[in-house]
């Protein structure tokens, strides 16, 4: 028989080194509508605090996720959004650091699932 795929589950991946109190693109210009079901991140070491969000306008703070922010350390964690995870095509998702003490290695894995037509 013949399967008919309508969603797809993805990630966008985004390595920092060596983050700092700042606004950081995850995914720049998302060429498709999509919705973001889970954040994982992790640090190699230290931690620092993340807050996730959807913007128009590339480092213009954008609309925070609903449910995405937490802290980042050495275990690594999941962030899953309640809402305001839906993005547009053209839209970027960001994530605003802060409360670093010492992080280093940081990773994200943003989970998202698109419908396909």
């Amino acid at each position: 028989g013949v399967v008919s795929l309508t969603t797809s589950t993805h990630f966008f991946p985004k390595s920092v080194e060596r983050p700092l109190n700042q606004l950081y693109l995850v995914a720049l210009e998302i060429p498709f509508g999509c919705t973001i079901t889970a954040i994982d991140h992790v640090t190699r070491s230290g931690s620092i605090t993340a807050t996730y969000y959807i913007g128009s306008t590339a480092y213009t703070q954008g609309t925070a996720i609903t449910s995405g922010s937490g802290s980042v350390t050495s275990t690594q964690a999941t962030l899953t959004p309640s809402g305001a995870n839906t993005v547009s095509a053209g839209q970027h998702l960001q994530v605003v650091f802060s409360s670093n003490s010492l992080a280093k290695g940081l990773e994200i894995t943003a989970k998202y699932t698109r419908t396909i037509s």
